[in-house]
């Protein structure tokens, strides 16, 4: 099984025109997502894996399967990672 991603809950958030800002109080700093980041940081209020996510937006803004979010999306999660505001759970069999 795949890894799952979540957002961090204690995360506050604001929306500022088309983007949102997110305020981690634990690390004292602020992130701006763009229109996509905010879209997979909502979808992520649940744990979802990529794919799941990669479905969401398809839906969302009716991209056809020809296109790969894959990347995009592997980045996006990378950097929330990176970040500290996401929790990642490796359900992989050791």
């Amino acid at each position: 099984m795949a890894a799952t991603y979540q957002r961090r809950m204690d995360i506050a958030e604001q929306r500022v025109g088309g983007e949102r800002m997110i305020f981690d109080e634990s690390g004292d700093r602020t992130h701006v997502l763009n229109g996509s980041a905010a879209f997979i940081w909502d979808c992520l209020k649940n744990p979802l894996t990529i794919p799941q996510v990669e479905e969401r937006l398809r839906v969302e803004y009716g991209i056809t399967p020809v296109i790969d979010l894959s990347v995009t999306i592997t980045r996006t999660l990378a950097e929330f990672q990176k970040k500290g505001l996401v929790e990642v759970h490796d359900h992989s069999v050791c």
